[in-house]
């Protein structure tokens, strides 16, 4: 709420209080936040003639970070040139922000001189200086590329690659269309770490969704919600509880700490519409309930308005959450059986 900000700081000028460097600094970040970057410019000059505030390294990487942002990569680098020629030569956050910068709008060669003269300067290299150099060699479409970056730079820099860094490197194979290529990274992942995280199975589970294959899909769901034993081994010798609950007495992961409701949603759909919401859909969300997961309700509204349309078009298959249903036994079972709901103008989906 930058215009919240500067009625602030207009009331501090008119009652004749003394803005500090917090303040200035917190004002410049109020208008880059919201891409008022001509704002920063005025801010900036202000606080040095006004009010005798020297700017710091902190004011300079906000405003490097709100022209990145903006997509004003040369603005952003002379930002950085002009703090350098004031003593405040960039550090590695400076330079990240602006590879990612140049990473998000595919600008390669600009991508590429930065960090050549990062390399050059002593700057070393952070996961996340890898995760944006594989998304850069992702977009380009140069897979192999992005697999050399995670296999020399943590070597050569003495650190080891996250789970947000082989995450990348996955969604960079996904999205050039080399799934199996992802699979055994994320294989790799499993058998000795990082363990896999919400965000590397919902790249996986989009990727085969992308491909048609929501049965994959949902064998991935069960994997990321532990139905099919732990996601793997913490590495570095301790427990890192990254993606969910850590099992007792050890070092495992047990589950991720929960799936973006519209990944699942997709693949309900999907499912459904290859009829496969009872055979497959339907086990699945039973499984999860009864191991404690909590499911967004979209989901299993979605789930069982999948397991209603396909019975309906193959009328002859006994749909497993109808069994007993007169009883009152089914295993879909609320404040009552499907039928019941269906007979209270249609509000079981609410109801789940």
């Amino acid at each position: 709420m930058a215009d919240k900000a500067l009625t602030a700081y207009a009331q501090m000028q008119e009652e004749g209080i003394a803005p500090n460097l917090v303040t200035m600094n917190t004002l410049i970040d109020a208008c880059a936040r919201s891409g008022r970057m001509a704002m920063c410019g005025e801010i900036l000059e202000t606080m040095q003639e006004r009010h005798g505030v020297e700017p710091d390294r902190i004011t300079f990487s906000t405003i490097v970070k709100g022209f990145s942002l903006a997509g004003e990569l040369q603005q952003a680098i002379a930002v950085m040139e002009s703090a350098r020629r004031r003593g405040f030569p960039a550090d590695v956050i400076i330079i990240n922000t602006i590879l990612d910068g140049c990473s998000s709008r595919d600008k390669f060669e600009m991508f590429d001189k930065l960090f050549a003269d990062m390399v050059a300067d002593g700057v070393r290299p952070t996961n996340f200086t890898l995760t944006v150099l594989i998304k850069r060699y992702g977009r380009e479409g140069n897979v192999n590329k992005a697999v050399e970056m995670m296999e020399t730079i943590p070597q050569n820099y003495n650190f080891k690659a996250n789970a947000q860094a082989h995450t990348c490197l996955i969604s960079a194979c996904v999205i050039n269309k080399q799934i199996g290529r992802a699979m055994t990274i994320f294989e790799t992942m499993k058998a000795v770490g990082p363990v896999p995280d919400s965000m590397t199975y919902e790249k996986l589970i989009s990727g085969f969704l992308s491909l048609g294959d929501a049965q994959k899909a949902c064998e991935l769901v069960r994997d990321a919600y532990g139905l099919n034993g732990s996601l793997g081994k913490a590495n570095q010798g301790r427990s890192i509880p990254v993606s969910g609950t850590v099992t007792p007495g050890g070092g495992n992961i047990g589950r991720v700490a929960g799936l973006d409701a519209k990944v699942l949603g997709r693949m309900v759909e999907q499912l459904t519409s290859k009829g496969l919401a009872e055979t497959h859909a339907v086990p699945l969300v039973q499984d999860l309930r009864a191991a404690g997961v909590s499911l967004p309700q979209s989901v299993v509204s979605a789930t069982l308005r999948g397991a209603v349309a396909n019975n309906q078009r193959a009328p002859q298959r006994n749909a497993p959450w109808k069994s007993n249903a007169a009883s009152g036994q089914g295993h879909w079972r609320g404040n009552g059986t499907i039928e019941e709901h269906q007979s209270e103008g249609q509000n079981w989906q609410g109801r789940w």
